[in-house]
């Protein structure tokens, strides 16, 4: 099992171009940080029947928070997750109900 769970939440002044970098900072992080692993760890685990990718987002890929670009990064974590399941499961030969990946959004606040 991989579960991918890193991620930054840095304030930002979307009228100040000072703050670009803190944006590029949660691409980087929050986005970025979740693809290159599952690369690294997917051909190992593609193999697998029992293997399972966890992408961790936040609930702000659905309701944004103005002082923050972590929502642009979440959400696109969370579609990039959706788009990559059906080729894991060409990837294995097979159209089986059972996933390889899982995407768990706002794991925080449960309840």
């Amino acid at each position: 099992m991989l579960v991918n769970n890193a991620g930054i939440m840095l304030r930002e002044n979307l009228l100040d171009p000072a703050f670009l970098p803190v944006a590029e900072d949660h691409v980087t992080v929050n986005l970025l940080g979740t693809i290159r692993m599952t690369y690294a760890f997917l051909p190992l685990l593609v193999g697998q029947d029992d293997a399972v990718v966890m992408n961790v987002t936040s609930t702000l890929a659905w309701v944004p928070l103005p002082i923050t670009p972590k929502a642009a990064a979440s959400s696109r974590s969370w579609c990039w997750t959706r788009s990559l399941r059906p080729e894991c499961r060409w990837a294995r030969g097979s159209s089986r109900s059972r996933d390889l990946l899982r995407a768990c959004s706002d794991p925080g606040n449960l309840g």
